[in-house]
């Protein structure tokens, strides 16, 4: 009988770790060494055991540490401002810039919408955000797949929403299954639209708000954004507001791009109207046109278009808006700011004028419009042109001893940043020099007459002379911004 060959037991592995440069002999070699390497073997064994204590220890306390850390932090983040704003208020932020909700698929690199972000920033701001219904209930319908997505949630969540009609002009024209079955999203849902947004283009804008039949109790603001449409040429008429004139708690309209109908029915409740690249009828009709929103408070122009004036006409017109609080006019002149149209704006503050159309407008007009203006308490204007022509109309109303806006306390000044920045060229330092040549003389003149702004904004640099002449009397703040004075539209 063969006999099996005896199979030595591995001995554990050493605890000591290996070093290439001085390699473990094995436990045989170290089993009959001489006594001094015995004991060399036995330090470096209790200095390993040592070691793996002190880096155990040393881990807990850098855990300890990470605690005391975040502890610290926690207790700091609770003084913060952010922490004193009620979850109202907070609530508030997160509406305001609450993005549209729509079905997609995100890539990488893309940013998920403002309340997604929000939710994940701590968790009061997560329990604000989730118990902010206006945050989950604003759709963008484009195709079949947004209409079901904004259906399924509608139906769960009851409280008021917003959409935003992005249908295509094809589908739209057709009145196929997918623009009835909007129609019939829409009907089921108008006591609870808050918010509506169309970008359809004309014929779709009339089909849709002409069959509607339904009142929108809790409709507030609606903006209409005429896309590119395929068939203009085949609307018989344009749609004059039928089908939204009767909400009651309507008091926000947006209308960019476009014709705008004469006939356009009245909002007696309106309080914030913006007409944006609109093209309307003879300049007389569109003072009637404004008279028709009696409430206003808001009102911005922005690239108006008016067909030429008739010269037969020289009777006086009234445009009478008596809560109207805040005037913007960019990239046009408008009708009410020539003669004969007599304003009456009593509650006027904000008054801002950006790059208007000098065309029309002669520094004698723009006195008289300004004198008209008696309450105005703030002017911001913009562009090199329309600042030099108002400048000239305010100085020269002081120099006659009736300075126009006589409540006038602030001034902001805005012109092309590459006119004033950095004034790297002659040219931009004649711009500015000149520039600040007509502000100390319209500021001089309003000293005299005892009409003295207090605060002065202007984005260039204002010559330290000047702000010595002014020391004590007028504040003067500089600032350079990237573009031109851009107003929003909300």
């Amino acid at each position: 009988m063969r006999k099996s060959r005896h199979i030595a037991e591995v001995p554990p592995a050493s605890t000591v770790e290996n070093n290439p440069d001085r390699p473990d002999f094995g436990e045989r070699w170290n089993a009959t060494c001489p006594a001094d390497e015995s004991r060399l073997i036995d330090i470096i064994k209790s200095a390993d055991l040592e070691i793996v204590s002190i880096q155990s220890v040393l881990n807990e306390r850098q855990s300890q540490l990470r605690k005391k850390q975040d502890d610290l932090y926690a207790l700091r983040a609770r003084r913060a401002p952010i922490t004193r704003v009620p979850d109202d208020v907070l609530s508030l932020i997160f509406e305001s810039h609450a993005a549209v909700l729509e079905p997609r698929i995100t890539s990488k690199g893309e940013q998920p919408p403002f309340q997604i972000i929000c939710a994940q920033v701590s968790r009061r701001w997560r329990t604000v955000a989730y118990h902010t219904a206006s945050l989950w209930s604003r759709f963008r319908i484009a195709d079949r797949r947004s209409l079901e997505y904004a259906t399924s949630l509608t139906m769960v969540h009851l409280s008021p929403f917003g959409i935003t009609l992005d249908l295509k002009c094809s589908a739209t024209r057709a009145k196929g299954p997918l623009f009835r079955e909007l129609m019939g999203f829409v009907s089921c849902r108008s006591s609870r639209l808050k918010y509506l947004h169309s970008d359809m283009c004309h014929h779709a804008n009339g089909h849709f708000f002409d069959r509607m039949a339904y009142s929108f109790p809790l409709l507030e603001a609606i903006r209409l954004t005429p896309g590119f449409c395929l068939w203009a040429e085949e609307l018989d008429d344009l749609w004059d507001g039928r089908g939204i004139a009767s909400a009651p708690m309507l008091r926000d309209v947006a209308i960019e791009g476009g014709i705008l109908p004469m006939d356009f029915l009245v909002f007696p409740n309106i309080s914030r109207l913006s007409l944006s690249e609109v093209y309307e009828g003879i300049w007389y009709e569109v003072v009637s046109l404004l008279a028709d929103f009696p409430r206003l408070q808001n009102l911005r122009l922005n690239d108006i278009t008016t067909l030429p004036e008739d010269d037969t006409i020289h009777s006086r017109i009234s445009l009478r808006l008596d809560h109207l609080q805040t005037l913007t006019i960019q990239d046009c002149t408008p009708s009410f700011m020539r003669p004969p149209v007599m304003l009456h704006f009593s509650s006027l503050i904000a008054l801002t004028l950006i790059r208007l159309d000098l065309n029309v407008l002669n520094p004698s007009m723009a006195t008289l419009f300004l004198q008209q203006l008696n309450t105005v308490t703030t002017l911001t204007i913009s562009g090199k042109d329309t600042v030099v022509l108002l400048l000239g109309a305010l100085k020269a109303s002081c120099h006659a001893g009736r300075p126009v806006l006589p409540r006038l306390t602030e001034l902001s000044v805005h012109i092309q940043p590459a006119c004033c920045h950095g004034c790297s060229t002659s040219a931009s330092k004649q711009v500015v020099n000149g520039l600040n040549c007509r502000l100390l003389g319209f500021l001089l003149a309003r000293r005299k007459l005892n009409c003295r702004l207090h605060a002065l904004r202007v984005s260039m640099t204002v010559h330290n002379w000047y702000r010595r002449i002014f020391a004590g009397q007028v504040a003067i703040f500089e600032c350079f911004p990237s573009t031109e004075l851009y107003i929003p539209d909300r």
